[in-house]
């Protein structure tokens, strides 16, 4: 799939998933970020679906396509209300804090850089701890108790 594809994709389900930062909301914004994740529509988010929404994430954010996140790469990336300045709420900050701390997390060598694969394993990992009855699939019951 073309890189703009990709893009485009992403923006649409980033909203969806891109970190336990931005999923700390209830209500219809978790419905409608689980139905954007949900691919095929039968209720449950699969690893495969969760792994395309992520492979997705990554390709929005390299904008140098060298394979890795630099720190201004991943905390560029605006979704929501963060992408309009006029928009972002008080939690704006907090979030961010967050965010840089997801990056580090990642970042196992300290370089300031997070490859594709340990990026694409932070997310698996995120999935598995999401999948509490362990069947490779989120249903929205699971996604939700893991976002409150």
């Amino acid at each position: 799939m073309k890189r703009s594809a990709f893009s485009a994709y992403a923006v649409l389900v980033a909203v969806a998933l891109s970190a336990p930062i931005a999923l700390a909301q209830g209500g219809s914004n978790m419905m409608d970020r689980f139905d954007s994740l949900d691919e095929n529509g039968d209720g449950f988010v699969a690893t495969s679906e969760a792994a395309n929404w992520r492979e997705a994430v990554f390709n929005a954010m390299d904008a140098n396509e060298d394979d890795a996140l630099s720190a201004q790469e991943y905390m560029g990336l605006q979704l929501g209300q963060g992408a309009d300045e006029t928009q972002r709420g008080p939690r704006y900050a907090e979030n961010q804090a967050a965010k840089q701390v997801a990056f580090d997390q990642m970042d196992q060598d300290n370089d300031n850089l997070v490859p594709r694969a340990d990026f694409m394993a932070a997310g698996q990992a995120e999935f598995d701890g999401m999948d509490a009855d362990k069947d490779g699939m989120v249903e929205l019951r699971e996604f939700i108790t893991n976002h409150h």
